[in-house]
């Protein structure tokens, strides 16, 4: 009789065998990670652009007569005004916080009348104001709002729509809701550093503005750099005029 051959793995065998497996494991969990995170930096860089790309086709389309896309550093989204150039009335921001999601609105000094402004945020009817008198202002603040994709500012003066105002996050939408996360923009420069940026554009005359908190805006005619910053992560691309 043959005594049966027993084959056991020893215990120094198994133990390479795991080492390999979480080896392997701990590499396709970081590739995958970093490919996550690069998608989604390149989400946000596509959304960016859409907006500009919009804007733009706008204003080629005759939608509307001129718009202006502002880049704050510190910010997590962008504030777009359009029609500002549109005459007689002019509705302007004042005490602008867009850090702090929080400003006022305010007419010229000619009669308004009527004076009707409406806040919608992701198309939701927030508040209406009715004023009729030149010189008024609206307080808007909305920093305690955190998850928001776009709010709109809608103002008309004898039921004439005169300028909008549309802040857009640049990093959350409605429809995918696992972007809910914090980007912002880290800065803005190219052989300097702004505190914004502005790309404006008046019936395909586009140029671009910068200031900081001690000059005022100014035409520019160099690239700037738009550095965005998620999960210690940046990204840089360019604004040309």
């Amino acid at each position: 009789m043959f005594a049966k051959k027993y084959f056991w793995f020893t215990f120094i065998e198994v133990v390479v065998s795991v080492t390999i497996i979480a080896l392997f494991s701990i590499v396709w969990i970081s590739s995958f990670e970093r490919f996550f995170k690069n998608s989604q930096m390149l989400w946000i860089k596509t959304r960016i652009l859409n907006i500009i790309k919009t804007e733009n086709n706008s204003i080629i389309a005759w939608e509307i007569s001129s718009y202006r896309i502002t880049f704050m550093t510190g910010a997590h989204s962008v504030l777009i005004n359009e029609n500002f150039f549109r005459n007689p009335q002019l509705i302007k921001l004042d005490n602008f916080d867009q850090i702090g999601l929080s400003w006022s609105l305010e007419t010229n000094n000619t009669m308004t009348w009527l004076w009707n402004t409406k806040t919608y945020i992701d198309k939701v009817l927030i508040n209406t104001y009715m004023l009729s008198w030149s010189w008024e202002k609206i307080a808007l603040n909305f920093s305690s709002l955190k998850d928001f994709e776009k709010i709109d500012i809608i103002s008309s003066i004898d039921s004439k729509e005169t300028n909008r105002f549309t802040i857009k996050r640049i990093d959350y939408s409605w429809r995918e809701s696992w972007l809910i996360e914090d980007t912002y923009i880290n800065y803005l420069s190219w052989t300097s550093l702004y505190d914004k940026v502005i790309l404006e554009d008046i019936v395909w005359n586009k140029k671009i503005l910068v200031s900081t908190w001690t000059n005022p805006e100014s035409s520019y005619s160099w690239i700037i750099n738009i550095n965005t910053i998620r999960w210690n992560q940046e990204l840089t691309f360019k604004l040309e005029n």
